[in-house]
C-alpha cells in the first residue's frame, strides 16, 4: 500500500478532537479526478482521508 499525503487548499488545523468518522462518495469517475477537484482552490472542498 503506497500512503500519500496531499493537503488541500482548504485544510486547516482543527480546534476539536476527531470523534466520528463519515464515509463519502464522491461521484468521480477516478480517484485521480477526485484528488484533483479536492486540490482545486476554486472548489473549496476537502477530506481529512481519501482511499481508492
Amino acid at each position: 500500500m503506497k500512503i500519500e499525503a496531499v493537503p488541500s487548499p482548504s485544510y486547516n488545523d482543527r480546534k476539536f478532537d476527531v470523534d466520528m468518522l463519515v464515509l463519502h462518495y464522491t461521484g468521480m469517475q477516478t480517484g485521480q479526478a477526485a484528488l484533483d477537484r479536492m486540490c482545486d482552490p476554486s472548489a473549496e472542498v476537502s477530506a481529512h482521508y481519501m482511499v481508492w
